[in-house]
């Protein structure tokens, strides 16, 4: 499967890239900088977060996970990943509808809900750390998956 990097344009079918690389430099004769980036996201009351840690593996897609009552929000806190994903229309995704992304530390997106996605898949050892946010409860009762039946090698 073809690796794309991640852009406002490409990601669009799936929701929205909050920051795009190069990330806002920081001027070094001022205390901060700022960049708005991104407007008009739909959040969710009330939400939660959590730290999702992802260990260095073989980069083989085998299945799917996807929310159907929430937007998910995933900030690449450390190291670089691969993302799959592949649209909210459909009711059992192909390995012809998945769409892989290169996320470099620092990247904040937005899945629209009901898009399929899977655990990243990091680019280095020992792995990444992802911030997620998205409706509480959303792991208790809102979790839907397909599985491939066939290994999907990324890359």
């Amino acid at each position: 499967m073809k690796i794309e990097p991640i852009n406002t344009e490409n990601f669009a079918p799936f929701g929205k890239l909050l920051n795009e690389y190069p990330f806002v430099e920081l001027d070094p004769t001022e205390e901060f900088s700022w960049k708005d980036m991104s407007g008009g996201l739909e959040m969710f009351s009330p939400s939660c977060t959590g730290q999702l840690n992802c260990r260095y593996r073989d980069k083989i897609l085998k299945k799917v996970e996807r929310h159907l009552q929430t937007p998910e929000l995933m900030a690449a806190l450390k190291g670089d990943s691969l993302i799959c994903v592949a649209s909210a229309s459909l009711d059992t995704p192909e390995e012809k509808d998945v769409r892989c992304f290169a996320v470099k530390e620092g990247t904040v997106l937005m899945m629209d809900k009901a898009v399929w996605h899977w655990i990243p898949y990091p680019l280095q050892e020992p792995g990444s750390e992802f911030l997620v946010l998205f409706r509480d409860g959303t792991g208790a009762d809102d979790l839907n998956f397909h599985e491939f039946g066939t290994e999907i090698t990324l890359g």
